[in-house]
């Protein structure tokens, strides 16, 4: 809730480094991350240590380019 007792909605995106496959067809080197459904848990109500630990590119070997 913002401060003047309005809901606010809002979304991000978090990047990470790119895997090999981006890296190299993706200028900047980077790709959204992927929270997989094993790491759900630990994204919604683990540390933050342990969240920032579920955030990973997609595995290269799972990509076709």
């Amino acid at each position: 809730m913002g401060p003047d007792g309005v809901t606010l909605e809002s979304c991000t995106i978090i990047t990470v480094p790119a895997n090999p496959v981006v890296t190299q067809i993706h200028v900047k080197a980077r790709i959204r991350a992927m929270v997989t459904p094993e790491s759900c848990d630990v994204w919604l109500e683990g540390s933050d240590s342990d969240a920032e630990a579920a955030l990973r590119p997609f595995p290269a070997e799972l990509m076709d380019a």
